[in-house]
């Protein structure tokens, strides 16, 4: 075990945890109505805006990270989307008691079956927009492995500009999902491969200053009353934004020029998605922000910055201590169940 976690690349890992603090930071501003609770003309309004902007980030690095490590992958194991979803189905129904031992929800068999099994109840997109990237990964990187540099380059201002660009400047795209759907996951995902395959010929001090004028640019146009930009404003935090998907890059694209080990960020980055899971659940979420938290009551001075970034630090560790918890009482007899079915150990191999 722990040569596993000494064979990460920590740089990557804490990237990694610090994507899964943005979630949480999206999940916290969101949860706790941040942008009709402070006063628009104050400063306090002006740091949220930036706040949210940088948090917004989280996905598009979580898909980044995840197309830079396994564009190499020639094969993909059904276990693991089954393991996936069995952990889904895991904490949907043990924080669905736990609703229900708060009194937040009362137990019938509705609610049982719909925190079991969120996905067919509408909830979890990310969770399903992955299983389908996952799923699909094989195919993909047959593909982008044997295209040449100018193919994928190509290929990459296709997709940008048909779910990028097209969206975010224009109206009636081909999809218009703000960036929540696996066809998003796929253009990081193939983002990722092409800076794997060929590099990121950037300085850190100027992707240091893309990031930082992405943020801003975000902040500004978000803040901006510009008419004739309506459509743009509209998207300027959806995950499919340019602004967003540039500024994602930069970041990530520093993080790699960053060399370091360390086996505690390694061990923690490894409950990066269970973290999401647990403090993400429908049943508690806003519980665990609004009542455990009170972050809608912090915002009458900028003291509830600092106070959220304590909080969501808080929150990964805890949630991290409770993966860990289930990987020792539940996960080792599970896996060793799932390896003797023979159909879940399928593997999709191109």
């Amino acid at each position: 075990m722990k040569k596993f976690f000494s064979l990460r690349k920590s740089n990557i890992e804490l990237l990694r945890i610090i994507s899964m603090l943005m979630i949480i930071g999206v999940h916290w501003l969101g949860s706790s109505k941040a942008e009709i609770s402070i006063n628009h003309n104050s400063i306090s309004y002006l740091i949220f805006v930036l706040v949210m902007s940088v948090c917004n980030l989280g996905v598009n690095i979580f898909a980044l990270i995840t197309g830079y490590f396994m564009i190499t992958f020639s094969e993909v194991s059904i276990k693991k989307i089954i393991k996936l979803l069995l952990d889904v189905l895991i904490y949907g129904i043990v924080f669905y008691f736990v609703s229900v031992l708060l009194k937040i929800n009362s137990l019938s068999l509705g609610g049982f079956l719909k925190a079991g099994f969120p996905i067919l109840a509408g909830y979890r997109w990310f969770v399903k927009a992955y299983i389908v990237l996952y799923l699909l990964i094989p195919f993909l990187n047959k593909v982008l492995n044997q295209i040449t540099k100018k193919q994928y380059t190509t290929f990459l201002i296709i997709m940008i500009m048909l779910f990028s660009i097209w969206p975010s400047f224009f109206p009636n795209p081909p999809i218009d999902d703000y960036g929540y759907g696996f066809i998003h996951l796929i253009l990081m995902y193939t983002i990722a491969g092409f800076i794997r395959k060929f590099g990121l010929d950037l300085s850190k001090k100027k992707m240091l200053f893309l990031f930082c004028i992405c943020i801003l640019l975000t902040s500004v146009v978000h803040i901006g009353n510009f008419g004739f930009l309506g459509v743009f404003i509209s998207y300027s935090w959806a995950y499919n934004s340019p602004l967003n998907i540039i500024a994602a890059v930069s970041l990530f694209g520093l993080f790699l020029k960053i060399n370091f080990q360390s086996n505690i960020i390694n061990i923690f980055s490894s409950s990066a998605f269970a973290v999401f899971l647990i403090h993400g659940d429908y049943n508690i979420m806003d519980f665990l922000f609004n009542n455990v938290f009170r972050a809608s009551t912090t915002y009458d001075n900028i003291k509830w910055v600092p106070y959220m970034f304590i909080a969501i630090v808080i929150i990964y560790i805890v949630c991290s201590i409770i993966d860990f918890i289930k990987r020792m009482v539940i996960d080792s007899w599970l896996v060793n169940l799932l390896n003797k079915i023979k159909i879940i150990n399928y593997k999709i191999n191109i």
